[in-house]
C-alpha cells in the first residue's frame, strides 16, 4: 500500500480526503446506455442538467432534487443520442455550476 497525494498550486493533499465539489459523467466515453452522472461533494439542493449538442442545441433536460452529497443518478435518454460528443451544463437557480463535454460511441 502506498499513500497517494495530489499536488496542486505547490500543496500536496491526501487524495481519499479530496473535498472538493465534483460533477462526471461515467463511463466517458459510453455507449448510452447506463450511464451516469455522479455528484461528489455537491451541496443539497434543485438542479437542472441540460445536454446539448456542440452546436449548442438542447437535446435533453431534466431536473434533479439533489438530497445527498454523494450521489449517482441514472439520465434516461441518454441511450437515445447519436454517435458524438455532447456538452453536459448544470446549474442551479439560472448559475451555472459546471460544464463537461462526453461521448456517445
Amino acid at each position: 500500500y502506498r499513500r497517494v497525494l495530489r499536488i496542486e498550486n505547490g500543496t500536496a493533499s491526501d487524495v481519499d480526503q479530496d473535498t472538493r465539489p465534483i460533477i462526471n459523467v461515467y463511463p466517458n466515453p459510453s455507449n448510452g446506455s447506463n450511464t451516469r452522472v455522479i455528484f461528489s461533494n455537491i451541496q443539497y439542493g434543485d438542479y437542472q442538467l441540460d445536454v446539448s449538442n456542440l452546436a449548442g442545441k438542447r437535446l435533453l433536460k431534466f431536473d434533479l432534487k439533489h438530497q445527498s452529497k454523494n450521489m449517482r443518478y441514472e439520465i434516461p435518454g441518454f441511450g437515445a443520442l447519436s454517435r458524438g460528443v455532447y456538452v453536459m451544463t448544470i446549474t442551479q437557480n439560472g448559475k451555472i455550476i459546471q460544464s463537461l463535454k462526453f461521448i456517445i460511441q
